[in-house]
Parts: structure tokens; C-alpha cells; sequence
């Protein structure tokens, strides 16, 4: 109870917040606090949601103290500053979940594989923070999710990123200035079934062995420089219901490409693709435009990161 009420101290909020009444010391049962839930076989907190609730102010380094906590949800709000170091404190987390905020600094070297081994979720999209995907990070090997879109996190994609995520499925980096090429390591992530990387300054070429994603049914590379011709191995992804290429400078076909999941279909602006290939697929969404020529199909603009 006690850590709930310094987190309470250190935020702000709206006049008609259902916290105001209900997270007060003269209401001992913590446990039906909005927001707060309890684990079935002790009164400790073992989860804390406080998501859309229009809170202003910083997250308390005493957030650490909550050390049954399974689940923290604190999205859609307006806490600054940094992510506090004591998460690391959270040895039962799982979910961690701090999107569109407007928190600052670097990714905390204290949310690592020692500290928080049971994390399967680390959410922290749309915030302002800096620097590079941490190393540290990689030792998690629980991880399922991770999404740092709409940051300001740079210098690449780490080349040995995958080598301990033999569960991540979902990996979310777009709209972040990382610059660099897409390793060939990303195969490593054999379960990965969402890839977003948008408008993220890649460079370089597709990696050959893009058709290594075996599970992958989303995946979005748009608004990048990549320059390369389009894999063959591209047609290895029969699962693939979602794939978006659009405004790069790549070229060649997608002749092999024949998932029977396929639902959406975005080419490269300016790209050329051979029209009786495309016909081939039982495509519900299909961006793409005809030439003057009718022998190719050519890519609208789209300035959208999906």
C-alpha cells in the first residue's frame, strides 16, 4: 500500500480521476484500488494498470518495491522523465508497458536477463527516448515482444540481436533514425511472426536469406533506401499475410512469392512489377496502380508507417 501511495505522490491528475478517492490510506483494501490487482493466494499487488488515465508527472523509483508485480501498464498518459532504474527490483515482470508517453533518456541498463528473467513484453513505443537497442536487453530470453517504435533511437540494428530471443515474435522498430543495413542474423529470431521496419533509414540490400522467417505473417520494410533486387528466398513465406516494400529502390519481380494467406500486397513507389505475376494472388488489398505501358504495375505514394 505504501509504495502505491508514493507513486500516487509523485503524478497528477484530472479533478475527476477515480484514483483520487479510491487510493487513499484510510481505504486499507489496496487490493480494489482502481487499477490495482492482487495475486489469488497473498494480498500483494500483482498488477498494476493505469493506462488512459490522463496522468501527468514522473513514475516513482518506488514502483520497485511492488516485487510480486507481474503486469505494469502505464500507457497512454503523460509521465516524463526517465524510466526509473528500479525496475529492475520487479523480478516477477512480465509485461512492462510505459507507450506514448512522453519519457526521456536512454532504455535503463537495470532491464536485463538477471534482473527481469521472466519478461515476456517490453512495450515503449511512441516516447521520446534516445541511444541505441541496448545489449543488455538481449539477454532476456523470455522476450515475446518488443516494441520501441516512434523514438528517437539510433546507430542500427545490433547484428547479434536475435542470438538470445528464441520466443520473440513481435518486433517493433519503426520511425526510429537507426540508419545501417538489416543483419542477416535477424534469421535467428526463427518464431517471429511481425517485423516493422518502417521508415527507419536502412540502407543496403534485402537480406538473401529473407525467406528464413518460417512463422512470419507481418512484414513492413517501407520508406527506407534499401537498393537491392527482391529476394527469390522471399517466396519461402507461406504464412505471409501482410508485406510492405513501398517507397525503396528495390527491383526485380516477386515471381515466387505465392503465400495463400496474402491479404495485402505494397510495392515499391516507383518499382516495377510484371502484371501477370500479381494476378496470380487472391489479394483482398492490393496498392498498386497501373502505367502508362500496362505491361507494369507501379506503387502510389503512401507517407504512413502501418
Amino acid at each position: 500500500m505504501f509504495a502505491s501511495l508514493a507513486i500516487k505522490s509523485k503524478i497528477q491528475l484530472p479533478s475527476n480521476s477515480p484514483i483520487l478517492s479510491s487510493w487513499n490510506p484510510s481505504n486499507t483494501s489496496f487490493c480494489n484500488w482502481v487499477g490495482v490487482s492482487c495475486g489469488l493466494l497473498h494480498q500483494c499487488v500483482s498488477a498494476l494498470n493505469m493506462s488512459y488515465m490522463n496522468i501527468h508527472g514522473t513514475i516513482s523509483p518506488h514502483i520497485g518495491n511492488l516485487s510480486f508485480l507481474r503486469t505494469l501498464n502505464l500507457g497512454s498518459n503523460n509521465f516524463r522523465g526517465p524510466i526509473p532504474k528500479t525496475i529492475e527490483k520487479l523480478r516477477c515482470l512480465r509485461k512492462l508497458n510505459l507507450r506514448d508517453n512522453q519519457l526521456e533518456g536512454s532504455i535503463p541498463s537495470t532491464i536485463n536477463g538477471q534482473s527481469l528473467s521472466s519478461l515476456e513484453k517490453l512495450i515503449l513505443q511512441y516516447n521520446n527516448l534516445v541511444g541505441t537497442i541496448p545489449s543488455f536487453v538481449f539477454n532476456i530470453s523470455t522476450l515475446k515482444v518488443i516494441a520501441l517504435s516512434y523514438n528517437g533511437i539510433s546507430r542500427g540494428i545490433p547484428n547479434d540481436m536475435c542470438r538470445m530471443f528464441p520466443k520473440l515474435e513481435t518486433l517493433y522498430l519503426l520511425v526510429n533514425p537507426l540508419g545501417g543495413h538489416i543483419p542477416t542474423s535477424l534469421c535467428l529470431c526463427r518464431n517471429l511472426k511481425e517485423l516493422k521496419l518502417c521508415e527507419n533509414g536502412l540502407t543496403g540490400s534485402l537480406p538473401t536469406n529473407i525467406g528464413c522467417f518460417s512463422e512470419i505473417e507481418y512484414l513492413s520494410i517501407p520508406i527506407n533506401q534499401l537498393t537491392s533486387t527482391i529476394p527469390i528466398s522471399l517466396g519461402n513465406l507461406s504464412k505471409l499475410e501482410f508485406l510492405d516494400l513501398s517507397k525503396n529502390n528495390l527491383s526485380g519481380n516477386i515471381s515466387e512469392l505465392r503465400s495463400p494467406t496474402l491479404a495485402f500486397l505494397s510495392l515499391v513507389e516507383s518499382i516495377f512489377v510484371p502484371i501477370n505475376l500479381v494476378v496470380e494472388f487472391q489479394i483482398l488489398s492490393l496498392m498498386l496502380q497501373c502505367s502508362q505501358s500496362w505491361n507494369y504495375l507501379i506503387i502510389p505514394s503512401a507517407d504512413l508507417c502501418p
